[in-house]
């Protein structure tokens, strides 16, 4: 009885703890109207208060072997800015996610936070869909709302649990997030976990798919798809029931999506144009705009900056004059052009460890392995996610031994 209490209690606190991660780092009102600084200093803040809280103040368990990997980490972002200037924006916010991510996956139970966060995921998604669909049916509901200004020219409703879009072309589940594409990466996170690494629940899986299919997100569609697929190989004896409900997530899913383009007259050229842009013949010097253009030139400019300083990148002051006016996604690539090659495979190795998957008999999966290898790389390919303090935590917590697998 104790224990279920200090676990619910636990929970709570973690449930916590992932709000003010992704309210500080990844939401938009958040990330408009506060410096990099505040937000850094709002979560480490935090991070502690959690320590002394929640762990009574003993709850750091710093392996020698994640210590070892933040160390190094932490040597070749000095050692590249010492060698390519140090830019205290970037460099700094970078030091301290990486350092709030060793404390954190040293503090917090495994399989205890990233249940919480697939919860939060889930409740924030099923709200995040409802708003705004409700949106579309009575926007006169959210005129209590206050107005803010994104990008310069489209009109946001700041509903504080998310945002919705008033004027704008393609109608988009934004989530808190600051853009739809980004919130699909953490709903593609909270499905992986819910299909690999937690008992079967499909409540949760129907409120990501729902909140995944009002994103509008090429990437988070195929992401998707990449998941249902390697789950179904990895998981053939699961029962006819199960099966059959999941049939009838994605099909609830897909006729979403159905219903979203239908009333979204140019939503399915939204979505296919991007694969036709993404392609290796674009010149990138081009001038062209577009998502997919975007994407392919971040991955050969990056490319570029890796081969032009193999060892220790171009830094983040380099990397500023290379991406002036390009958007720097392509984020696995991105690891490499910045701070050298042992940094970019130490990011990638533990990164990617998150997507072996074993069999009943403890052999790999190798097939499923391979899909799932594939989905993370796409997953964050189209965002920077470089410093993301999310990313930063699931890596690190790989740098340690353990079960990979979260309670239900």
């Amino acid at each position: 009885m104790l224990f279920m209490e200090v676990t619910k209690s636990l929970k709570r606190w973690n449930c916590i703890l992932i709000l003010v991660i992704l309210y500080c780092s990844e939401s938009l009102m958040f990330r408009e109207m506060y410096s990099a600084s505040i937000r850094a200093g709002i979560i480490i803040a935090f991070s502690l208060l959690y320590i002394v809280l929640a762990g009574k103040g003993k709850c750091i368990r710093l392996k020698k072997n994640t210590l070892l990997v933040f160390l190094l980490l932490l040597s070749c972002i000095i050692l590249s800015c010492l060698i390519n200037g140090f830019d205290i924006t970037f460099d700094l916010w970078i030091i301290l996610m990486l350092t709030a991510a060793t404390v954190i996956s040293s503090s917090v139970n495994y399989s205890l936070f990233w249940t919480a966060y697939v919860d939060v995921m889930a409740v924030m998604g099923i709200i995040s869909a409802a708003v705004f669909i409700l949106y579309q049916v009575v926007p006169g509901m959210f005129s209590a709302f206050p107005n803010y200004v994104w990008h310069g020219n489209i009109l946001m409703k700041n509903c504080y649990i998310c945002v919705v879009q008033v004027n704008t072309q393609f109608r988009r589940n934004f989530g808190i997030f600051y853009e739809p594409g980004m919130y699909s990466v953490f709903l593609i996170l909270a499905l992986y976990f819910s299909l690999f690494r937690a008992k079967l629940d499909l409540k949760k899986i129907g409120a990501l798919l729902i909140a995944l299919a009002t994103t509008l997100s090429t990437s988070g569609y195929i992401c998707a798809a990449g998941l249902i697929v390697a789950f179904l190989l990895n998981n053939q004896n699961i029962s006819r029931k199960a099966k059959k409900r999941i049939v009838i997530l994605i099909i609830a899913a897909l006729i979403v999506v159905a219903l979203f383009l239908m009333n979204n007259a140019d939503a399915l050229w939204f979505l296919t144009n991007k694969l036709s842009e993404f392609s290796i013949k674009t010149s990138v010097n081009m001038n062209d705009s577009g998502s997919g253009y975007e994407r392919w030139r971040s991955i050969v400019y990056a490319i570029n900056a890796f081969l032009s300083n193999p060892v220790v990148g171009v830094g983040y002051v380099g990397w500023l004059k290379i991406f002036r006016t390009i958007i720097a996604t392509a984020t696995p690539i991105n690891w490499f052009g910045i701070y050298g090659i042992v940094y970019g495979s130490l990011m990638n190795f533990f990164y990617l460890n998150n997507s072996i998957i074993y069999t009943t008999g403890k052999n790999v999966s190798y097939i499923s392995t391979i899909i799932l290898a594939t989905v993370f790389i796409a997953n964050i390919i189209s965002q920077n996610m470089v410093a993301d303090l999310t990313i930063l935590i699931l890596i690190m917590y790989q740098t340690s031994k353990q079960d990979n697998s979260i309670s239900a």
